[in-house]
């Protein structure tokens, strides 16, 4: 179990790593606002997972505050 919980955290973070820059941009766009009500359209235009977009906002919110 605790292989795949290791191979899923690899997974998820280099996915955030190849797609930051469309993170940054749709977190910005959401206003750092894990609660849009238009998260999941932001994600699909920035073709980024909403869960992990919703995750970012979070995490980016304090870099930038």
């Amino acid at each position: 179990m605790d292989r795949r919980k290791a191979d899923d955290k690899a997974r998820i973070e280099d996915e955030l790593r190849d797609h930051i820059g469309a993170f940054i941009e749709a977190a910005v766009e959401l206003n750092f606002e894990p609660r849009n009500p238009k998260l999941d359209e932001i994600a699909r235009r920035h073709k980024v997972s909403p869960e992990r977009l919703r995750f970012a906002s979070k995490r980016l919110a304090k870099l930038f505050d």
